[in-house]
């Protein structure tokens, strides 16, 4: 499908869209964490968008990297969120002893009652997701479907060099981040699955 955007601006759509779906990300990030933990959580959400200046010609495979790539912005949108929720309700973060001892031991009757007290602040959260959910899906969509010409013939004057030069740059920093262990950890597949080992050992 290339004529779904104008040749002669294809890439620098793709580039606004893109920008826009890790800005999207980027909002419940920082709503979620603090400090230096937002950078971390950043380089590691970069690579997976970056992805998206990639060329792909057979429409099935773009088609499966648009979903994979949605996901993982929704589990760092997910993470954020979460832990927005519980810090500002709880003041904790979800890996710790009052929160996992709270959902380890609650009761279908105590979590029936919370559900009841907090579906306003509950139903807020998941309404957020949904919306930053389908904004996103649309900006991928759209970074998708401008990569599609990149295969038409470039103008005499691209700054494709340099934008090539500042992708790798940035891709070589999120690299790092995925080498350190302690970094990996915080990535919210990572971290939720670890989370989750923890919250599904002894009950109290």
């Amino acid at each position: 499908m290339t004529d779904f955007l104008p040749n002669a601006s294809g890439r620098a759509i793709a580039a606004a869209a893109i920008t826009a779906a890790l800005a999207i990300t980027a909002m419940f990030i920082v709503a979620g964490h603090s400090d230096r933990r937002i950078i971390q959580m950043l380089l590691l959400a970069v690579p997976a968008f970056a992805t998206l200046f990639i060329r792909i010609s057979n429409p099935a495979w773009r088609a499966v990297r648009a979903v994979v790539v949605w996901m993982i912005g929704m589990a760092f949108i997910a993470d954020g969120a979460t832990r927005f929720y519980l810090e500002l309700l709880y003041q904790a973060p979800p890996d710790s002893s009052v929160v996992l001892t709270a959902i380890a031991n609650a009761s279908a009757s105590e979590t029936s009652e919370y559900l009841q007290t907090s579906w306003r602040p509950l139903a807020t959260a998941v309404a957020s997701l949904v919306v930053a959910g389908s904004l996103l899906a649309l900006a991928i969509y759209t970074a998708t479907q401008a990569t599609v010409i990149y295969d038409e013939p470039k103008p005499k004057k691209s700054y494709g060099g340099a934008l090539k030069f500042i992708l790798v740059l940035v891709l070589l920093i999120c690299a790092l981040a995925y080498l350190s262990k302690p970094w990996r950890r915080l990535h919210p597949v990572v971290y939720w699955t670890n989370w989750h080992a923890a919250y599904s050992g002894p009950r109290i």
